[in-house]
């Protein structure tokens, strides 16, 4: 459970760190597992590609679907979104998007678009990150209003290729120079952090891997398709059931897929 510094501290810079949560054994034991489902991945692709995302992914994995609802990652959820939070879907990254190693300074929402909620990612990295090899870089503070809207310029203009650096043309200041937060970790550690949070990436090592899990707490209900189709928008995983969650009868997994279940064929229209 997370301390009521803690619970500030994500509160008002959108992330929080958690030191040696999974011990060496473990971070070895979920290390194999992924590194299986991305290399059956690889064998299903007629040809090599550098980046891999893919999800539904732990749910792929008994050992890894464990991750879901394991008490040192659900109940710090708990703590920062209450109850009646749904399932956010996971996802697993290795490799780089570009040849440049980097992703560019953005949030996952810079909109809210008509729905209000808040996502947490949690990231599990499966080598050491620090600042210069891909750790992942923050700006604290930017899921809120007025620095959000401030960092909005940095949307504008985005390019897949990382061709051009919106850092430089928004702000006069090359993307991994712009004033930030490293969060540099290690196996085992575990990164919290609200979706609509400033991020970027610099210095990506060649086969950079990690585990993202994701809880969705709504401040109210979607009701209309229209609700659902930015849901959809913002996130393409959001409310792919696999089975193993969907028949689950894990009393925790049970109750985040209850009302995603209702929800299916709208978000599948």
């Amino acid at each position: 459970m997370l301390t009521p510094a803690q619970i500030a501290h994500f509160t008002t810079f959108g992330f929080v760190i958690l030191r040696r949560v999974f011990s060496a054994a473990e971070m070895t034991e979920i290390t194999r597992e992924a590194n299986q489902i991305w290399q059956e991945d690889r064998e299903s692709q007629p040809q090599e590609r550098p980046y891999q995302i893919l999800f539904p992914f732990v749910e792929r994995r008994p050992r890894l679907a464990e991750l879901a609802d394991d008490d040192r990652i659900y109940l710090p959820i708990e703590d920062l979104l209450g109850t009646d939070f749904v399932w956010g879907g996971s996802e697993g990254h290795k490799g780089s998007f570009t040849e440049h190693g980097l992703l560019q300074w953005h949030s996952d929402r810079p909109d809210d678009e008509g729905v209000e909620y808040v996502r947490v990612k949690v990231m599990i990295y499966l080598e050491p990150l620090q600042k210069d090899t891909g750790a992942l870089r923050v700006i604290p503070g930017s899921q809120h209003e007025p620095l959000s809207g401030d960092l909005r310029a940095l949307h504008e203009g985005q390019d897949g290729l990382a061709q051009t650096d919106i850092s430089q043309v928004a702000f006069s200041v090359a993307g991994p120079d712009l004033p930030c937060h490293a969060l540099e970790v290690e196996p085992g550690d575990v990164v919290l952090f609200d979706d609509r949070l400033y991020h970027a990436i610099y210095g990506k090592r060649e086969g950079r891997s990690f585990i993202t899990t994701k809880y969705v707490k709504f401040a109210s209900e979607p009701s209309s398709q229209e609700h659902f189709e930015i849901l959809k928008a913002n996130d393409s995983g959001f409310g792919m059931l696999s089975e193993a969650f969907r028949n689950s009868r894990r009393p925790r997994i049970e109750g985040m897929v209850k009302k995603l279940r209702g929800w299916e064929e709208r978000l599948q229209g």
